[in-house]
């Protein structure tokens, strides 16, 4: 019983110093004087045997990347498409970015033409993100680029407000069902609920 307490107890510590040197890495505690980062936590001081410090260098490691990698680009948008696609000026350049999970009716297609409900969506989306700082948000189980060499990313404003859920709440886009990305089933949910209350493109169907 004694050395199952110990075991519990050096679990719950280490689990505590791998939080706390988690938060030191992601920069989440702040001096409340300064501003600058305040060390959490000293390595010598932990006094954990060697495979367990390697085990915490490892976690450290693996945060910093992850959050590399999941911390949003921020662009400006200099131009608006359609109801899903815009111009972006990031680093130094301008991307051409396609809203990901979600699909507006088209103002040009090459084939279909004008389609009922685009220019309604393509002026949402100019009044909304036309000049304004956004976020964008990579989705790690779906596709980069789409075949046209376009972004795929979520569009995020500076509130954090998720702007494709936002155009498929309004009735201004459908969920996409085709391609994979982790927020289908909360477009799907957000596309179904304005069909209910007949939003946007579904005012009038039946």
């Amino acid at each position: 019983m004694r050395l199952w307490l110990r075991r519990r107890h050096f679990i719950i510590l280490t689990f505590r110093h791998v939080r706390y040197a988690a938060l030191q890495m992601s920069g989440k505690r702040r001096s409340g004087v300064t501003g600058e980062h305040r060390p959490l936590i000293s390595l010598r001081r932990l006094k954990l045997p060697w495979w367990a410090l390697a085990l915490l260098l490892v976690a450290m490691a693996a945060g910093a990347v992850i959050t590399l990698f999941v911390r949003p680009a921020e662009g400006q948008v200099t131009r608006v498409i359609d109801g899903d696609t815009i111009d972006v000026f990031h680093a130094g350049q301008e991307v051409r970015v396609r809203l990901l999970g979600i699909d507006t009716p088209e103002i040009n297609h090459p084939e279909r033409g004008e389609e009922p409900f685009g220019r309604e969506a393509s002026t949402f989306t100019r009044s909304k993100l036309l000049g304004k700082q956004i976020f964008l948000r990579v989705d790690p189980v779906a596709d980069d680029h789409d075949i046209y060499g376009r972004l795929l990313r979520y569009v995020e404003l500076e509130d954090g407000t998720d702007f494709s859920a936002e155009l498929v709440r309004g009735g201004y886009a459908r969920a996409m069902r085709s391609f994979s990305c982790s927020r289908k089933d909360l477009y799907i949910a957000l596309e179904r609920e304005a069909q209910r209350e007949r939003r946007g493109m579904w005012r009038d169907s039946p």
